[in-house]
């Protein structure tokens, strides 16, 4: 029985994909040289975005590691303890 759910456009996507896949042995270097050809191609303007560099922990200076912990090295609340002599 089909799944009464399924989306018929998911499913043409899908089956698109799986063509152009196949259509480069599934190499997905391959896929992308294609796309880029592509894109030189079409002579229109893409934009690459940078990503954003890391904020430096307080004094230490090592990029922040994410989520309220600071660096690897220090908790940053209170100071680094990196600069302060402590060790841990």
């Amino acid at each position: 029985m089909e799944n009464p759910r399924a989306d018929p456009i998911l499913a043409e996507l899908r089956a698109v994909r799986e063509v152009h896949s196949a259509k480069f042995n599934y190499d997905s270097a391959a896929i992308f040289k294609e796309i880029q050809a592509m894109e030189a191609a079409s002579n229109r303007t893409f934009v690459h975005l940078q990503l954003k560099p890391r904020e430096p922990c307080c004094a230490c200076g090592r990029p922040l590691g994410g989520g309220l912990s600071g660096c690897s090295v220090c908790p940053c609340f209170g100071g680094c303890l990196t600069t302060q002599g402590s060790s841990r």
